[in-house]
């Protein structure tokens, strides 16, 4: 299913996605395919009436592009088959119950000799976990291979995968397996984390009798996260720390303009969305537009204004009325 599929709940009532949803989608599918590309970084430039929700929304794009490609079985064998002997994974096994286990090696299935098994063991207990069972019973917990980005061990407490019905009803389970075996973050969100977290949670999404959240589609590091899956990273607007394992070429999402003015100095080599309100002080629109032309100027970065606007145009989308949107790409 797409996400157009999706209905809006407002007080309660189902409704159809408004266009600023739809487009604020499309950007994240934007930013996803063509944020970042030969060596440039797209900077986006939004002006909205409010800008309450919109980052979100287009972090849902980007997420949907995760969801729905198609992460190939071959990769994901050989990903296992990279294993070391000593190796800790987390395997699920028949009844879903985690189990911390050490890789000992593979052998051929007797019963079916064209596939794998690897051997594991925990204790003194020894199995075998079968090649077709390898990609929605394992998790990969060591930081040594090229496609896993997992920064963290996962603690006892957090749920293993994606569980969402929300997903369910918009997603194969098969898709939804495939993608929890490779998590890592695919844009970074700067805001208010109060405001960020009571946002995700409010239940807005109906599709199937199925009600959902923003936080269905995101597993965000440092915020609202309770599974062993990763797609994104938060960063408080108001940190004066450097932050650390910041991920070059994904999208930061900047959800206001006090994001950008106070972090943008981390995001050097990231394309950007960067969201300005009406509602905003004049003073600071202004600050934001001289810089904006400057660097245009003076660096002499290019146009893609239109570039955008076809990209949108071949997904059936368009700006909707009383947004404005201006766009750039920088040569790193």
């Amino acid at each position: 299913m797409s996400l157009k599929n999706l209905k809006l709940l407002i007080n309660d009532e189902p409704t159809d996605l408004p266009e600023w949803i739809n487009f604020a989608f499309v950007l994240g599918d934007y930013l996803y395919s063509q944020g970042f590309k030969n060596n440039s970084c797209s900077n986006i430039v939004v002006t909205l009436p409010t800008e309450d929700y919109f980052a979100l929304f287009v972090a849902v794009g980007i997420t949907d592009k995760i969801f729905s490609k198609e992460n190939q079985l071959n990769s994901i064998k050989e990903q296992i088959l990279n294993l070391k002997l000593g190796s800790r994974i987390i395997y699920l096994d028949n009844n879903f119950k985690r189990k911390e286990v050490s890789v000992i090696g593979f052998e051929q299935n007797p019963v079916h000799s064209d596939e794998l098994i690897l051997l594991v063991q925990e204790s003194n207990y020894r199995n075998g976990i079968p090649e077709k069972d390898w990609y929605n019973r394992i998790i990969l917990l060591d930081e040594q291979f090229e496609n896993i980005k997992r920064t963290r061990l996962i603690g006892a407490n957090k749920e293993i995968g994606i569980n969402s019905p929300l997903l369910n009803e918009l997603y194969s389970s098969e898709q939804l397996s495939k993608v929890a075996f490779y998590p890592g973050e695919a844009f970074h969100i700067v805001g208010n984390e109060n405001q960020l977290t009571t946002l995700i949670n409010d239940q807005i999404f109906l599709i199937n009798n199925r009600k959902g959240t923003i936080g269905d589609f995101l597993f965000i590091n440092n915020l609202h996260n309770n599974s062993s899956y990763v797609n994104g990273k938060f960063l408080s607007s108001f940190t004066r720390n450097t932050p650390n394992n910041l991920t070059e070429g994904v999208p930061v999402l900047y959800s206001n303009i006090s994001s950008y003015l106070k972090q943008k100095e981390h995001f050097k080599k990231n394309p950007g969305l960067i969201i300005l309100s009406r509602t905003d002080h004049e003073h600071r629109i202004e600050e934001i537009n001289l810089e904006i032309g400057n660097n245009l100027i003076q660096k002499g970065h290019s146009y893609i204004t239109n570039q955008i606007i076809d990209y949108l145009h071949q997904k059936g989308q368009k700006i909707p009325n009383n947004i404005e949107l201006l766009a750039w790409r920088e040569k790193l």
